[in-house]
């Protein structure tokens, strides 16, 4: 599948990364970005 369609699946995303990265915590930022490209693995393998 192509990676473009996650944008238009995940319209939040763009508004996340932006949330997470002005927190001073790059810990949870790397954390959830990592989570949810595990997730959108899964899903793809479906």
């Amino acid at each position: 599948m192509e990676l473009s369609h996650s944008g238009a699946r995940y319209p939040m995303v763009p508004l996340i990364i932006t949330l997470a990265s002005n927190l001073s915590s790059r810990r949870m930022f790397w954390g959830l970005m990592s989570r949810w490209t595990i997730l959108c693995a899964h899903s793809w393998w479906r």
